[in-house]
């Protein structure tokens, strides 16, 4: 499977037991395809996204799993950035003339990022506030492959997530109010990784 069109499985909503997009995705995949996937199920399971939606399969855009039921979020294998407003619940855009809103309501439990993501975008998961497991930024064992940035508001309003939190020593650079109202407060926080640009802020 190269690619997968516009709206190809929108309103699949009964789908149960998850969604795996597979690296082998490189053509992309189309405005809304998965919106509203398995919306009414009662098991939903785990999103594992190892390719991106556009951009030869690395990065992963807006609008694509609008509306959709996952529980458990893994995003890695082929995929290098989560693009801004890549899962920003409430955000809005226009296509066809007619207004399009984001929403991640229905996202819940854990996030984990795979060593492979170098970039993590502007508000990407703003407002995420259902998640209620951790967030986890993974690295290989010597932690040199891992995100390097995290832009400004990129987890602002994930006020769910729970656990500790380790902000590995890849991450260079993270923005303002990128963990504003953000957790549940019954974890501890780890910070090896810097600010600045150099990681040592």
């Amino acid at each position: 499977l190269q690619g997968i069109g516009r709206e190809a499985f929108k309103n699949c909503t009964s789908f149960s037991n998850g969604l795996v997009v597979p690296g082998t995705v490189t053509d992309g995949i189309g405005f809304c395809a998965f919106q509203g996937f398995g919306k009414y199920s009662d098991n939903p399971g785990s999103l594992n996204i190892q390719s991106g939606t556009f951009n030869g399969g690395t990065k992963v855009g807006a609008f694509v799993f609008n509306d959709a039921k996952f529980h458990d979020i893994i995003i890695g294998g082929n995929v290098r950035e989560i693009a801004s407003h890549a899962f920003r619940h409430g955000y809005s855009t226009t296509e066809n003339e007619s207004t399009v809103t984001a929403d991640y309501s229905k996202f819940t439990g854990s996030l984990t990022i795979q060593s492979g993501v170098d970039t993590i975008g502007y508000c990407a998961f703003y407002n995420c506030s259902n998640l209620n497991g951790t967030l986890a930024f993974e690295t290989n064992s010597d932690e040199t492959d891992g995100v390097s940035s995290i832009a400004e508001g990129a987890f602002r309003g994930c006020t769910g997530i729970s656990g500790d939190l380790y902000i590995p020593r890849t991450v260079k650079t993270i923005g303002r109010c990128a963990f504003k109202i953000f957790g549940y407060g019954n974890g501890s926080l780890k910070i090896y990784g810097g600010s600045d640009g150099t990681g040592t802020k």
